[in-house]
């Protein structure tokens, strides 16, 4: 069981301790080390201990749990041994009374509530830096919320991150207010399969990766408040997406297989250049000979055939290559396709939009051979 809160540990007979309590997390459990003889731990994890403090929680360790003020967030856990003061503030009230309620329960050697395995957590607004690998552990997780940090800053994050492919039944990733300028390809590959809502707004991202296609799963995809220039043609693999939000970026067309997706709320507010590039875009069109590169490459996209033997940046090269036709979805060499500029009323696409600037935005088609003469030039 956790509690976030603010948090100080003081050692009782200490007179000149002057610290201020810090952001933390309380995390109550049994063997939280990995014993296995039952013992009842309390962890105190704050960002310049990520790891955690932990004492041992039993009628002799502790001497008394203060109470009185609850109401208003606080509590105080006086220990005997060892002879420290855990001063908790600013806790949500209702969580802090479940949280002493379970503490006093375990005192009692009623532990039953701490065997129930959570498959939900939350580490929001801790300022952490750097990414513990221990979150990755918890394979039975389906959501896990880790906004309100600054994971983007950590120079570990490309590589740790990749661990998020452990959790296999995660339906849930919350990474907004992060401070993420690039999530790479070897990340978006890892990204569980299971995923049903992905939230990577509020960061500064330019770019999401093709690989997005491989979230099949997904019905909600929030990448709002960046600085995305594009959306890859990709999403449109999408199937089951019905939820979109792509306001405050900088993008200046849309897919246009968007055209064939159905959304119960997408919202494309304040692009400047989705309003602005509907008149100053004419139809453009070309059509050359294909490398055999460039029609490998279409028959590997286009067949879904395993590519993760490849490096990565030959994997990304791929998409490079080739075009995905925006009438069929099929992949293409991309000197073989016909590029045009058309026009997508949200309406006709979604139940709900956001209209900030119109439903009209600027889309950008790509048409294979077969469907060109569909296209209205």
């Amino acid at each position: 069981m956790k509690l976030q809160c603010n948090v100080l540990v003081q050692n009782s007979v200490a007179t000149n301790d002057r610290r201020r309590p810090s952001k933390g997390i309380l995390s109550l459990g049994k063997g939280k080390l990995g014993t296995s003889d039952g013992k009842v731990q309390l962890c105190v994890s704050t960002p310049k201990d990520v790891r955690g403090r932990l004492f041992e929680v039993n009628k002799d360790t502790v001497l008394t749990v203060q109470k009185k003020f609850l109401s208003d967030g606080r509590a105080t856990i006086q220990l005997r041994n060892p002879p420290v003061n855990i001063f908790i503030s600013e806790a949500i009230p209702e969580a802090l009374k479940r949280f002493v309620t379970v503490l006093g329960n375990a005192l009692d050697g009623k532990t039953d509530v701490l065997d129930e395995k959570s498959d939900v957590l939350h580490i929001n607004g801790l300022n952490l830096s750097s990414v513990d690998s221990r979150w990755f552990g918890l394979i039975g997780l389906k959501c896990l919320d880790l906004s309100h940090n600054w994971l983007g800053r950590a120079s570990s994050f490309a590589n740790r991150f990749q661990n998020i492919v452990r959790l296999r039944n995660l339906e849930v990733l919350i990474l907004a207010y992060n401070d993420l300028s690039n999530v790479n390809v070897d990340i978006w590959q890892s990204f569980p399969v299971s995923l049903t809502e992905l939230d990577l707004s509020y960061n500064n991202l330019q770019f999401l990766s093709p690989f997005i296609s491989r979230l099949g799963k997904l019905i909600r995809l929030n990448v709002s408040n960046n600085q995305l220039i594009s959306l890859p043609d990709e999403v449109c693999y999408l199937r089951n997406l019905r939820y979109l939000d792509m306001s405050f970026n900088q993008l200046n067309y849309v897919p246009g297989c968007l055209g064939r997706m159905r959304f119960d709320f997408v919202d494309f507010s304040y692009n400047e250049g989705l309003a602005s590039n509907i008149a100053h875009y004419e139809g453009a069109r070309y059509i050359r000979m294909s490398t055999l590169l460039q029609i490998s490459a279409a028959a590997v996209e286009d067949n879904r055939l395993s590519n993760s033997h490849l490096p990565w940046d030959l994997r990304f090269r791929l998409h490079e290559l080739t075009s995905i036709c925006s009438r069929c979805l099929r992949v293409f060499p991309k000197p073989s396709t016909y590029r045009c500029m058309q026009t997508i009323d949200l309406l006709t696409i979604a139940s709900t939009i956001g209209r900030a600037q119109g439903s009209n935005v600027a889309a950008r088609s790509n048409i294979c051979p077969s469907c060109r003469e569909k296209c209205r030039f």
